[in-house]
């Protein structure tokens, strides 16, 4: 049987997951678990939210002052415009 040539980038992180396709049996080993938030996907979807968050409390922020000051306009309108 040929067996075909592997890139040896390619087999070096087959053997890290534990398959060496260069052995006469190739066989799966066990592998700690991975927790799930140390997945990359992950920790970039939580960078976002953060992100998000802090925006969304940034715009709220400028609302509510703005909210403030247009309050204060309508008591001086009520109160004849003087201060």
């Amino acid at each position: 049987m040929n067996t075909p040539k592997i890139d040896p980038e390619l087999l070096a992180k087959l053997k890290d997951l534990g398959i060496d396709p260069t052995s006469d049996q190739p066989k799966w080993v066990d592998l700690p678990a991975t927790e799930v938030k140390d997945l990359p996907s992950i920790q970039q979807h939580r960078a976002t939210l953060e992100q998000l968050r802090d925006a969304l409390r940034k715009q709220l922020e400028g609302d509510l002052e703005q909210l403030d000051a247009l309050r204060l306009e309508r008591e001086r309108l009520k109160n004849g415009g003087g201060t």
